[in-house]
């Protein structure tokens, strides 16, 4: 078995302020991850700060399998398989995972932080983003 940790994205301050109430906006973290070696695929969401504790909304760090076609290379096909969500209830800091259905996953993944208003405030966290990957 092997094993090994993919940096999607070093510690990064992803910043919704401009959203109007009832909007959301998602920004790509880290595109065409190649997984296609791995049976174990978890997420690993480290939240260095967030300044979600007035409601203000959420953060989701959405994995999206992503593949490609050799018939029709420009046409890309995702679909969402996972998420985590920081809101309010998040300690800041937080270290956050969840497991990714591999079934569910292409020969590559793409990751977004997607935040949503639902009422004024700031709406920011300063994340990074790993894969931890085996071949188990």
């Amino acid at each position: 078995m092997s094993a090994q940790v993919i940096s999607v994205s070093p510690k990064r301050k992803f910043d919704f302020a401009t959203l109007a109430t009832g909007a959301s906006d998602e920004h790509v973290v880290g595109d065409l991850i190649g997984v296609t070696p791995w049976r174990e695929i978890t997420m690993l969401v480290t939240v260095f700060n967030h300044t979600l504790s007035s409601g203000a909304g959420t953060i989701d760090v959405v994995i999206y399998a992503r593949s490609q076609t050799a018939e029709d290379p420009g046409l890309i096909f995702q679909s969402s398989v996972t998420s985590l969500t920081i809101n309010s209830t998040t300690p800041s800091p937080a270290f956050l995972s969840v497991a990714v259905p591999t079934l569910s996953v292409g020969d590559a993944v793409m990751v977004t932080a997607r935040g949503t208003r639902s009422a004024a405030g700031t709406l920011d966290a300063t994340i990074s983003v790993q894969l931890s990957v085996k071949d188990v």
